[in-house]
C-alpha cells in the first residue's frame, strides 16, 4: 500500500514538472542572456512564450516547428532583410502578437511572405504590423485560425510582382478581424477557403481588389469597408455567401466595379451600402441571390445584371443619385424586382399604400446601349439621349418589358445605420 502511494506521489511530482517546463517564459533583447529571435525558438519548448523585447531584429528565415507563442513588448521590428519569409510556420497552436514585421523577400515563382503558415491549426496572428511584405499573412491548407488587429502596409507598383494581404489557400474556419490593410495587390484573397468569417476589416488602395475569392463556400463577411480599390470585391464560383452591412466605395475607372459577383448562386446580400462606383454591382452567371435593403447612392451604374444570372431577388433597396439605375444586355430577364425605392420614379399613389399604382422599369434605352456598345459613354447628358428616352418611353422596342419593379415604394426604404466600427490606426 505504501509503494502505491509512493508512486502515486511521485507520478504527481512528475505531471508538476512537466506543467512547468511547458509554460516556462524566455525572454529577448540586446542585454539579454538571448539576444536572437532563433535562438529563443531553439531553446524553447512546446507551450513555451517568448517576449521580444523592443528593439531592432535583423532575422528573416525563422522557422517555427512547435506550439510556441511569441509576444512583443514595446513595439520591436523583426527585419526580413528582403530574403524569403520572415516567419516560417509548421506547427500547430502558434501565437505571434505585437510585432513590427517587415521586408519579405521578393519572387516571381516563391510566394515569400511575412508570416507563412501551412497544414497547421489553432494559430493566432493578432495586433502585427506588417510592412513592405510580399505577402503579408499567408495561410495554406490550415484550419481554426485567427487573423485580427493588424496593419498591412504593401509597398505594391504592379500586378506581376505583387502579393496579397491576408492569403487563404485550402483553409477553413479562419477568422479575420478588425485589419487594416492597403498597397498590395489584393487585399484579401481566398481560393478554397469555406466556413469563415471576414468581419470589421478595412481594404483600401491595392492594385486590383479590395477582395477577392473563389471556389470558397459558405462564408459570411459583413461590416467590412472597401474603398479606393479598382474593384471593390470580386467573388466568383461560390455559393451560401452572407454579405451583411459592408461599404463598397469609390471603385472608379472604365472598368471598375464596388461589387462584381460571377457565378455566385443561393447569397445573401443585405443591407450594404454601395457609393461612387463606376458600377455599384455586376451580377454575371449567378442565381438566386437576394438583395435585400442595400441602398445604390451616387454610382455610374447602380446595377448590371446579365441575362445569363436566373430568379435574382432585388427587395427593398435604395437607388439614389445614380447615372443609371439598372442595365442589362439582354430584353430577356427572370429577376424580380418588387419594393425598391427609385427617385427617378414619377409615379403615383392614388390608393395611399406607400406603392406606386404603375410599374418602374429601371433599364433606360441609353443604358441598354452602353452596356452593349461601352463607347456609346461619352453621349451621357447629351441631347440625343433625352430624345431616346423620350421614344422608348412611348414606343419601347429594345429595353427589357419585364425588367421592372411592379409595386415601387414611394418612401426611401429605412435602413438602419452601419456601425462600422472599424479600427482605422
Amino acid at each position: 500500500m505504501l509503494l502505491d502511494y509512493i508512486k502515486i506521489l511521485l507520478l504527481v511530482i512528475i505531471s508538476i514538472g512537466t506543467v512547468c517546463v511547458k509554460s516556462k517564459t524566455l525572454s529577448i533583447c540586446k542585454s539579454c542572456k538571448i539576444k536572437q529571435i532563433k535562438t529563443a525558438i531553439k531553446l524553447s519548448r512546446s507551450g513555451d512564450t517568448i517576449i521580444i523585447n523592443k528593439g531592432f531584429y535583423s532575422e528573416g528565415l525563422i522557422t517555427i516547428d512547435k506550439p510556441i507563442s511569441l509576444i512583443g513588448k514595446n513595439n520591436p521590428v523583426v527585419d526580413g532583410g528582403n530574403q524569403g519569409h520572415v516567419f516560417y510556420i509548421r506547427s500547430n497552436n502558434v501565437n505571434i502578437k505585437n510585432l513590427t514585421i517587415q521586408n519579405s523577400g521578393m519572387s516571381y515563382v516563391s510566394d515569400f511572405s511575412g508570416i507563412r503558415i501551412e497544414q497547421s491549426k489553432n494559430c493566432i496572428f493578432k495586433n502585427n504590423k506588417l510592412i513592405n511584405t510580399t505577402y503579408a499573412i499567408y495561410l495554406s491548407k490550415v484550419q481554426g485560425c485567427i487573423i485580427e488587429g493588424n496593419r498591412i502596409i504593401g509597398s505594391a507598383k504592379k500586378e506581376s510582382s505583387a502579393g496579397n494581404g491576408v492569403h487563404l489557400f485550402y483553409s477553413n474556419a479562419i477568422k479575420v478581424k478588425n485589419n487594416n490593410i492597403q498597397g498590395h495587390r489584393d487585399g484579401l484573397y481566398f481560393e478554397f477557403a469555406e466556413d469563415s468569417f471576414i468581419t470589421y476589416n478595412n481594404s483600401h488602395n491595392n492594385l486590383r481588389f479590395g477582395m477577392h475569392f473563389m471556389f470558397s463556400h459558405n462564408n459570411t463577411f459583413n461590416y467590412n469597408i472597401f474603398s479606393d480599390n479598382p474593384t471593390g470585391v470580386a467573388i466568383m464560383y461560390s455559393r451560401n455567401l452572407k454579405v451583411h452591412k459592408n461599404i463598397f466605395q469609390r471603385s472608379q475607372g472604365n472598368s471598375s466595379y464596388g461589387f462584381l459577383i460571377k457565378e455566385i448562386t443561393d447569397s445573401q446580400f443585405i443591407e450594404n451600402i454601395f457609393t461612387q462606383n463606376t458600377w455599384g454591382i455586376f451580377l454575371n452567371a449567378s442565381n438566386r441571390n437576394l438583395f435585400k435593403k442595400n441602398t445604390f447612392q451616387l454610382n455610374g451604374w447602380a446595377a448590371e445584371v446579365y441575362s445569363n444570372s436566373y430568379d435574382n431577388k432585388f427587395i427593398e433597396n435604395n437607388f439614389l443619385l445614380n447615372n443609371f439605375d439598372v442595365a442589362t444586355n439582354s430584353r430577356r430577364n427572370t429577376s424580380q424586382f418588387s419594393s425598391n425605392y427609385w427617385d427617378k420614379y414619377k409615379g403615383y399613389d392614388l390608393n395611399y399604400d406607400k406603392k406606386g399604382d404603375i410599374p418602374y422599369r429601371p433599364v433606360s434605352i441609353f443604358s441598354f446601349w452602353v452596356s452593349n456598345f461601352p463607347e456609346l459613354a461619352i453621349l451621357l447628358n447629351s441631347p440625343m439621349t433625352s430624345f431616346l428616352e423620350v421614344a422608348e418611353h412611348f414606343f419601347p422596342a429594345f429595353t427589357p418589358g419585364e425588367l421592372k419593379d411592379t409595386s415601387p415604394s414611394m418612401l426611401v426604404i429605412k435602413i438602419k445605420p452601419l456601425n462600422n466600427n472599424i479600427n482605422k490606426f
